[in-house]
């Protein structure tokens, strides 16, 4: 069954570094939501999981650098929360 839970670990990969690069893309038209939004909606989508944000960063190639930086930006907010 090991399988089956790496497919889905896979997929959840590929949604967050997709969903990265649309933020991205929401970010250079001034569109809302904004910087912090996203992060937020990044950590959310990778069940707070830093670990789930890098491996999303690890899939994106050069042409993707500014999500990739919003990933490992995420996955620093995410393995250190800041004080409400």
């Amino acid at each position: 069954m090991s399988g089956g839970r790496r497919d889905v670990e896979s997929d959840l990969r590929q949604l967050v570094a997709r969903d990265a690069q649309t933020a991205v893309r929401a970010l250079r038209r001034r569109e809302r939501p904004g910087v912090d939004a996203s992060l937020d909606y990044l950590i959310s989508r990778a069940y707070k999981s830093p670990d789930v944000l890098l491996d999303a960063r690890d899939l994106l190639g050069e042409q993707d650098a500014e999500a990739g930086a919003l990933l490992n930006r995420a996955a620093r907010l995410a393995r250190y929360p800041a004080d409400p």
